[in-house]
């Protein structure tokens, strides 16, 4: 058990979303308002609970206000003796400047992203001068730097956006009610490994004191480059801007021709009833490259274009752009 003196921190100061019940073990509850009473938790050997409750914070607050919040110690029976705990302590900022940051899509190993930063000043009647903040761009993912730097007056005329590893903003300005949004261009190491990199900044601090807290994004690094996203890595494709499904047959599918008329990657064709073998072809066999765009290298014939491509363009390209790739039957998998 333990209590929360919300209106000690603030005044009016208020939970919207109690009661609460089962919220640490079976029969536990939390209620209140402006005094917050947690009662009947639980907890097996070794295990934990977290839970939350929103507050309403009151009109009139004034932006930068730092309320300290501070529970009762907390209670309860281990093996039937009384046991104490320590208060749990933290913070509420009221805050007056808006701090955020986002890249602009998932990046590849060797290549670039982008990532912009976003400043706001909630307070209408009084502007901001000396904003600073650093990015620690090592620190997420060895070896990115940033390109084109430095920017001056990204954020306010004197303002400067600077490093290759280590960002740092410094000077930076906001009218009453105003924002800046400036951006960076990153490159990312050949040789970093595909996953998930979390990114935080620096507190925003203004005069060495912080006025937001830090700004955060994940960087999304994929396996291989794709560009088209036809499935075959682009130091591997033949053939850039590939679409799929594709504009092939106009008419429509012959007798063993072949295109890619689905999502699957695998050329669809139709087979002549109780005659010849049928084939598989794949995207990774053509190379990346779709029947129009081999009809195209090929200097083939409106009858390709619309039917599909014969079973000879197809084994021609095949052996010109994939040598080592298997011709199967029509009925077997696909898969090598």
């Amino acid at each position: 058990a333990f209590t929360d003196d919300l209106d000690a921190a603030l005044s009016g100061l208020a939970a919207i979303s109690t009661p609460q019940s089962n919220v640490c073990g079976a029969g536990s509850q939390i209620a209140g308002t402006s005094l917050l009473t947690f009662t009947g938790g639980s907890l097996a050997p070794g295990a934990s609970c977290t839970f939350d409750v929103t507050l309403m914070v009151p009109a009139g607050v004034a932006l930068g206000t730092v309320a300290a919040n501070t529970t009762s110690d907390v209670t309860g029976l281990l093996d039937g003796s009384p046991v104490t705990g320590s208060p749990a302590r933290d913070e509420l900022r009221i805050d007056f400047i808006v701090f955020s940051k986002a890249f602009d899509g998932d990046a590849m190993a060797g290549g670039t992203v982008g990532l912009t930063f976003t400043i706001q000043n909630l307070d209408a009647s009084n502007g901001v001068s000396e904003l600073e903040f650093q990015d620690n761009l090592d620190a997420v993912l060895s070896g990115l730097t940033a390109t084109g730097l430095p920017v001056a007056n990204v954020c306010g005329a004197g303002s400067l956006l600077e490093g290759t590893s280590l960002l740092t903003m410094s000077g930076g300005s906001l009218l009453p009610g105003g924002s800046c949004t400036f951006g960076v261009t990153l490159q990312v190491p050949a040789s970093a490994a595909p996953g998930t990199y979390p990114n935080e900044t620096s507190n925003l601090r203004q005069f060495g004191n912080p006025v937001a807290g830090p700004a955060t994004d994940d960087l999304t690094v994929l396996a291989t480059a794709d560009e088209d996203g036809d499935g075959v890595p682009d130091g591997e494709d033949v053939c850039s801007g590939t679409t799929i499904p594709e504009g092939v047959p106009t008419v429509e599918l012959g007798v063993l021709r072949f295109a890619l008329v689905d999502e699957d990657g695998i050329f669809d064709t139709v087979a002549p009833p109780g005659q010849g073998p049928e084939y598989f072809f794949t995207i990774e066999d053509t190379a990346g490259c779709s029947c129009e765009q081999i009809i195209v290298e090929l200097g083939l014939g409106q009858g390709h274009v619309k039917f599909g491509c014969s079973l000879g363009a197809m084994r021609n390209w095949v052996d010109m752009v994939s040598p080592a790739a298997l011709v199967v039957p029509f009925g077997r998998s696909p898969d090598r």
